[in-house]
Order: structure tokens, then sequence, then C-alpha cells
């Protein structure tokens, strides 16, 4: 097994709560290098990070929110154009990979329209292959996105939302995406190395979204080796000296290895 990075680029709500940028979760090993939710802020966090966009093998959207997806057509276009950090490049040399619920390829479209970056991502004469691949993930299955193995779960948030269990270096990570309390939760962080769960408010119930009252409710019947909380909404960042479980930073790196 590999070591596995695992990099927290924005864990806050749609509305900057503590100063906290939207969702995004890059995960990081020999194996590959792969951004779970691409929310608004991203590429701005990539930026401050240093990582350079075309570094990135692919992308996982969890639901169209655009806190989980609002980043990715500045992020496509600077991979079309090659231009990050103002620094001279060609631009990406192989497709990328987006995964998501089912009509992704049609969101992206949509998204890169309504942002006036209607750029043709397919092949070209200079350029021999689409910039953009789409695999659409479906719960109840397991697919192989380049490198990372993903099994998509439906939890409770909007029709489409998803949330995933994966594998990559022979590391699992459960996700949660955004979603109220489901027993879906249960299997897919079973066992997992590390589950990165939403919860949006202290105690305040949303019929769409998990609180910590009741993640401390339902605590024993999950069995991660390790669970960091995420997402945080303005109670949550109020209340945050009450919180007694991991909570996720922006900026911060957590690793999985051998004796970590």
């Amino acid at each position: 097994m590999t070591d596995l990075f695992v990099r927290f680029l924005g864990t806050g709500d749609p509305f900057g709560s503590g100063g906290r940028l939207q969702s995004s979760v890059l995960l990081d090993s020999a194996e590959g290098r792969y951004l779970i939710d691409c929310g608004a802020t991203t590429p701005f966090a990539l930026s401050r990070s240093g990582i350079d966009p075309a570094s990135l093998d692919g992308i996982i959207i969890s639901h169209w929110h655009g806190d989980h997806a609002g980043g990715l057509p500045a992020l496509i276009l600077d991979l079309f154009l090659g231009t990050t950090h103002g620094a001279e490049r060609r631009p990406r040399a192989r497709p990328l990979l987006i995964a998501g619920p089912v009509g992704t390829a049609e969101r992206v479209r949509d998204a890169m329209r309504l942002n006036n970056w209607d750029i043709s991502i397919g092949p070209t004469a200079d350029r021999p292959f689409t910039v953009v691949e789409h695999v659409a993930l479906v719960p109840g299955t397991t697919v192989d996105v380049g490198a990372i193995t993903v099994t998509p779960f439906s939890v409770v948030h909007t029709p489409e939302a998803l949330g995933f269990r994966f594998s990559l270096g022979g590391r699992s990570i459960a996700y949660s995406g955004d979603t109220a309390w489901t027993d879906a939760l249960i299997e897919m962080s079973a066992d997992a190395d590390l589950f990165i769960c939403q919860v949006y408010t202290f105690a305040i119930e949303i019929p769409t979204m998990l609180s910590y009252r009741r993640i401390v409710a339902e605590r024993s019947r999950l069995t991660p080796r390790r669970l960091i909380l995420t997402h945080l909404g303005a109670e949550m960042v109020a209340q945050r000296a009450e919180v007694t479980e991991e909570v996720a930073e922006d900026g911060r790196t957590w690793v999985i290895c051998d004796g970590c």
C-alpha cells in the first residue's frame, strides 16, 4: 500500500462562514491525484496551495450545488488555455476525467456556456484528444476512474446527490457529500481508513444536512478508523470549542500510512 495524503482545500459552507473556503478535498498518492468536489473557491485554493491543476488525474463531484461544483468552469478553462499561475505552459496534454452523477456531461457543458466559456473541448487537429472525459456514477455500482475506485451511494440532499467510498493505493476513504442522516453512511464508512463527513450545523436540524448533535447520537454505529468533520456552517463555527471530534481546516493535510 502507498501513503495517501488528504489535503482539505475547502471546509466551509456556501457562504464562507468563519472565512472557510468551499468544499474540496485532494487525494494524493503515488497512484494518482484526484479532486473530490470543486466548489467555486477551489481554483483559488489550488493556487494558494501551489498545486497545478494540470497535475490532476480526475475530479469527482458529489452533487451540483455551486459550493461543490462551481469551480469546474474556471478549472476547465485553465486546463484548456494552459495559463495557471500566470506562467507559460502548454495546455493539458491528456484528458481530465470528471466523474459525477448521471448527467455530468450535460451539466458541465451547461456550466461552461453559462459562464460564456463555451469552448470546444473535443479533439482538434492540434489536440487529438478530448480535454474532458466524463464518467457517470450510479449507486449500486463500482467503477474505476483512472487509478481510483469509486463506489457511489445515494444520500439525502438533492435528487442526484451521492456519497462515496474510494480506494486509492490500497487505502479506503469514505466521503458523505452533503446529506441528512441515512444508514448508507454506516455502510460507506465501515472500517474505512478515513471518513470525511459533512456536519453543517451544531444542533439545528435541517432536512437535507447533518448536525453535529445527530452525528454524536449515531457515532457508535460508525466504524471508520478515523472521522473528520467538514462543511462547517455558521452555527458549527460558533460552537467549535464544544466539538470533540476532529474538524478539518482549510489547507491542512492528513497522511494515511502504515504506522500513522
